[in-house]
């Protein structure tokens, strides 16, 4: 993980072609279920 807060976590996927992951820290199907705060934050 290279990032962290009460909102998102960040990591990185490590591939031929490395790669980053965002997630929310609440479990959730769809980046639609995202409140404001946390689409602004992914952005």
């Amino acid at each position: 993980m290279i990032f962290q807060n009460n909102l998102i976590k960040v990591e990185i996927e490590l591939s031929e072609l490395p790669w980053v992951k965002v997630f929310t820290q609440r479990k959730i199907k769809e980046f639609s279920e995202c409140t404001a705060d946390k689409k602004a934050e992914i952005f």
